[in-house]
Formats: C-alpha cells, sequence, structure tokens
C-alpha cells in the first residue's frame, strides 16, 4: 500500500488516544448544528458529507440552491469551491513534476515563459530566483498584499488590452513587485502563488491548466462534475447554485462587455476564470468528498507517488515544532502518530471546507452564502468535527463508494 495510505490507515487504537463512542450512535448532534447554524445565519441552502476508509456514510442537504426558484439544494448542487480549488492545483503540479522529474525544491520561475514583451518589465530581485516550487504550493513564496491575483483596470490597461485582464497577465504584473519577505521563511496566504502556479501548469506541460487538472487529478479520482467557474450571472452552469452576499453591495462589472454596470462580485464584480488555479473550481458535494477521501485509499496511488504523498504533510523548516502548519495544498495538524487536514475558505456569496480527523474520517460543507468580513464556514467547523468525532462511523451503512 502507498505510504501515506498506510500511514494514515493505521488502526484508531493506534493512532487516537480518544475512544470512539458507541456503535451506531445517531447523527442528532449534526442535524441539530446544521439547522442551527443555517438559520441564524440566514443561509439559503447547504450540503454536508461524511466519509471514510473510501465510502459515502452520511449526508445532509437543507435549503434551496435558489431561494427564489425554490430549487432544492441537493448532493448534486454545484458550489463554488473557493479556496479548495488550491487543493487540486496542488495535486496536479505534484503529479507534473513527478512525470517531468522535477525536484520540488527546483526553482520554479525560469519554467515560466514569459514572451510578452512587458514582461522585460519585471523587477529584478535577488530573492526571486530562491522561489521553488514548494515554496509556491506551501504559500512560502515571499508573495504579499501587494501581489493580486484578480483581473484589475491598471493590468488591463497595462498591456493595452480589455477587462478582465488574463491570468497570465495578471502574473506578468504582479511580478514587477518586489518580494514582501525572503522566499521559504514563512508562511503567507498566497492566492497569486497559486495562479502563478497554475501557468506553471500549462508552460511545463504544454497542456490549458483545466485540461491537465481534469485528465492527471479528477480523472483518476472519479471526479466527473467539476469545472472552471463562470462569473457572469448567464452563463452559470446548470445545477449551479445561486450565491447571496450580505450586504448586498453592487460594483462595476470588470467584464468589458457589461460596460462597468453595477453587479454583484459573484456574478461580475470579480472575474473567477482568471484566478482558476486559486479560487476558480465549481462542483458538487459528491464530488468533493471524492477529493478528500482520496488521500484516505488506495486511489491517492493514481495521482502521486508514494514520495510525493508523505511531501504533502512534510511539515517545513520555518514552521519549528507547531502542530498545525501549512501543508502542499492544505492545512495540517499532527496529533499522536496521526495527522488530519483540512482546506476551504470564504467566497462573497458562500464557501465550503473539506476537513478530516486523526481517525481518518472526512467531512464537507457547503454553502451559498457570504457575509463580509466573516470565514462563515469554518465557523461551525469544531462543532460539526467533535459530533462527527463521537461517532463510530466504520459501522453504519454506506451509502456510496467513493
Amino acid at each position: 500500500m502507498v505510504a501515506l495510505v498506510a500511514y494514515l490507515l493505521l488502526p484508531v487504537t493506534t493512532r487516537v488516544g480518544v475512544p470512539m463512542a458507541v456503535q451506531g450512535q445517531p447523527a442528532a448532534a449534526i442535524e441539530s448544528a446544521l439547522t442551527r447554524f443555517q438559520d441564524e445565519n440566514a443561509i439559503p441552502g447547504l450540503c454536508f458529507t461524511v466519509s471514510c476508509e473510501g465510502k459515502l456514510k452520511y449526508t445532509f442537504q437543507r435549503g434551496y440552491a435558489d431561494r427564489e426558484r425554490r430549487t432544492p439544494f441537493t448532493t448534486l448542487t454545484r458550489v463554488a469551491l473557493g479556496s479548495i480549488s488550491r487543493t487540486a492545483t496542488a495535486l496536479a503540479v505534484m503529479h507534473l513534476l513527478t512525470a517531468k522529474n522535477i525536484s520540488l525544491d527546483a526553482p520554479a520561475l525560469p519554467y515560466l515563459k514569459l514572451t510578452d514583451v512587458q514582461a522585460k518589465k519585471q523587477v529584478a530581485s535577488d530573492d526571486y530566483p530562491k522561489i521553488t516550487f514548494r515554496d509556491l504550493l506551501q504559500h512560502s513564496a515571499g508573495f504579499g498584499p501587494a501581489f493580486n491575483a484578480w483581473s484589475r483596470p491598471e493590468v488591463a490597461k497595462a498591456f493595452e488590452g480589455t477587462m478582465p485582464s488574463t491570468a497570465r497577465q495578471n502574473v506578468v504584473f504582479g511580478l514587477r513587485q518586489p518580494l514582501s519577505y525572503v522566499p521559504g521563511t514563512k508562511a503567507e496566504l498566497s492566492n497569486f502563488g497559486y495562479v502563478l502556479l497554475g501557468r506553471l501548469i500549462e508552460d511545463i506541460s504544454g497542456t490549458p491548466y483545466r485540461e491537465y487538472v481534469q485528465s492527471t487529478v479528477f480523472g483518476p479520482l472519479g471526479i466527473s462534475r467539476a469545472v472552471l467557474r463562470r462569473s457572469r450571472g448567464p452563463e452559470n452552469y446548470q445545477d449551479e447554485a445561486k450565491y447571496y452576499e450580505q450586504p448586498e453591495h453592487t460594483y462595476p462589472s470588470v467584464f468589458a462587455a457589461d460596460h462597468g454596470k453595477g453587479v454583484a462580485l459573484m456574478y461580475g464584480g470579480a472575474a473567477y476564470e482568471q484566478a482558476d488555479a486559486a479560487a476558480g473550481w465549481v462542483s458538487d458535494s459528491i464530488d468533493l468528498a471524492r477529493l478528500v477521501s482520496a488521500f484516505r485509499t488506495d486511489k491517492a496511488a493514481q495521482v502521486l507517488s508514494d514520495r510525493m504523498q508523505m511531501e504533502i504533510i512534510r511539515r517545513p523548516e520555518f514552521a519549528g515544532s507547531v502542530a498545525q502548519y501549512k501543508g502542499l495544498g492544505l492545512d495540517v495538524e499532527l496529533g499522536q502518530g496521526a495527522v488530519a487536514f483540512r482546506e476551504g475558505g470564504a467566497l462573497p456569496g458562500g464557501g465550503g471546507f473539506f476537513s478530516t480527523n486523526f481517525a481518518g474520517v472526512c467531512m464537507t460543507l457547503v454553502i451559498n452564502k457570504g457575509i463580509d468580513g466573516r470565514q462563515l464556514p469554518w465557523e461551525i467547523h469544531q462543532e460539526l468535527m467533535s459530533a462527527i468525532t463521537a461517532i463510530d462511523w466504520s459501522q453504519r451503512k454506506s451509502i456510496l463508494a467513493l
């Protein structure tokens, strides 16, 4: 069995010091917590899943994918995954590096094809050559707040183009900025770094980012409904949820075709297509469960080598001896001889997360509402984690093999 799977599938009594609850304990605590969370925050719809050992064990869905049309929110409702997109990108990068025999610690920028004339204007910095693929995956490449992953008028103007500026233009424009800190010395969340990784995937593989992720990550994992988001409302996909923002502001559309009309952030106020590798994927709860459960099953070997599976959870030197830190494409927590991991975040009109406990039980949550200034999905994370850990899921009937 592959290295990471063998480690994560050690018996619970070997890896966890807290005994599991009595077999067959009902999931009433989960449903009560989710119902209260949804009602208190006026969330139109949500879906929650639990899986273990590669099998879907439990789902809870409530409310509406589209409140006005009273379309039910189901396990097949597609939702913008936001930061979870970074996990898919990280898996694709590690697959690609293995296929091309490139080290995680190799300098990354020499592989970026900067063919634009303006690229020659990028800032000359002694630290840029130090940025490795590991730095980009671990949010430790030196990119601070000045490195914006989103399309902006100043970027389009610099390239004498129309809005929205492209992902590659955003990368080239960003690389003109001086780094905020020396690469490899700390972790600071960077969507820009992941958009850059998307372009590196394209330049090294010769394949568009979307196609490479779908063929090397989603395909082997059985993920069939994941698509890159289309930001303008009329272009949304079938079964995609409607997104609700609080407060309900309007912003000038970043799409030239809309002539700057007032729109919501999720419907043209930002171009999620251009932040593809950091926040662009849309999918349903079943495929999200497939993505996270792959780390706990033999399917991991179809995407990653044994060595790369261990690199995902390797603690960086700059993190010292802390138990929680940034892994490659997700957050890692070390326990009593065990590993748990999670990723997720909040969008203006929704969000979600995936998270595992030390016993290898995986949970996912997606919602279709965002509240400005709050990481809404994470506010119920600990309560749900406590609830799922109090149930022996191995004794529950499986719904679906993932």
